[in-house]
């Protein structure tokens, strides 16, 4: 069996979440076969709308997707999914920040650099634990980089640990894109 990775990043809202969710139903041979590990959190009115906005989405696009609401964790997840399974993970960049910055933790916590090397592999283990489950798995994740140097100790661990991610994820995955204004833009694979 050929296991497929996908990786999908862009500005908020270019389009990566209805681009990869299109490219996920075009490749499962069925939408008993669709599955969606939403990281988001409903913690705030934006967050509650965001998460409303692409339940509606996938509501009418008349596909039924198999969710999983999961924000940390995601290595519970792993043996759900079986060798026909296309698996669409939204996002990395909320699922790094659940874990950094966990609130049933210390507040200091992501502070220490055994635990971001520990948030770090985490992320990876759990992403190569559901990946040999399914047949493809699509990572969702923000191109939080063109943006100036945020002056926070903490944004800045943050955006190193990304950074490391998306520069590991993208040396293993077969394709990954890059969303620009609702365009794709093939940058691997």
């Amino acid at each position: 069996m050929i296991i497929i990775l996908i990786f999908v990043t862009g500005g908020v809202r270019s389009g990566k979440s209805s681009f990869s969710e299109k490219l996920a139903v075009q490749t499962a041979p069925d939408s008993d076969h669709l599955h969606l590990i939403a990281t988001s959190e409903n913690n705030d009115k934006e967050m509650a709308d965001r998460i409303r906005h692409h339940r509606e989405l996938r509501q009418y696009s008349g596909v039924e997707w198999q969710t999983w609401e999961q924000p940390r964790a995601l290595n519970e997840l792993a043996n759900r999914f079986n060798s026909d399974d296309v698996i669409l993970l939204d996002c990395l960049t909320t699922w790094l920040s659940n874990q950094l910055f966990d609130p049933g933790l210390d507040e200091t916590e992501w502070k220490r650099e055994a635990f971001q090397k520990d948030v770090y592999t985490d992320i990876l283990d759990s992403i190569k634990a559901i990946e040999e489950n399914g047949s493809m798995l699509i990572i969702v994740s923000n191109e939080l980089f063109f943006d100036p140097p945020a002056n926070h100790h903490g944004v800045t661990v943050y955006l190193r640990l990304l950074g490391l991610l998306h520069q590991q994820l993208v040396s293993i995955c077969d394709q990954a894109f890059l969303i620009e204004n609702g365009c794709p833009v093939k940058m691997k694979g």
